[in-house]
């Protein structure tokens, strides 16, 4: 359960793309009948973080401090998504391929 900050944008657009992707549900308002439904909902699938701290160290023990694609690459490769969340991936990926290529979307 998510529940932006009003006026803040960046919160706001997180909590559209976590709902988007069936990762969390949200509320404008701290509401006792919205968190009791979600209290009352199964347990999501599971969305597995990677050791951050672990892996910042590590980045910084080796001295390539210059190289955050190295970073990037190691923190995001140990992410494990739920299965319905990979064909979300998989779908805006190919939407965003499809633009890309010049194509206007289709109303």
């Amino acid at each position: 359960m998510v529940k932006p900050l009003a006026g803040q944008f960046e919160q706001m657009s997180n909590v559209n793309t976590l709902s988007s992707m069936g990762l969390a549900d949200s509320m404008e308002t701290l509401d006792p009948r919205v968190v009791r439904q979600w209290l009352d909902k199964p347990a999501a699938d599971r969305l597995m973080l990677p050791d951050v701290a672990g892996i910042v160290a590590d980045w910084l023990v080796n001295g390539d401090i210059a190289n955050f694609a190295s970073l990037w690459q190691e923190s995001w490769s140990q992410v494990r998504f739920p299965e319905s969340v990979m064909e979300w991936i998989e779908e805006f990926e190919m939407r965003e391929e499809h633009y890309s290529s010049g194509a206007m979307p289709v109303r």
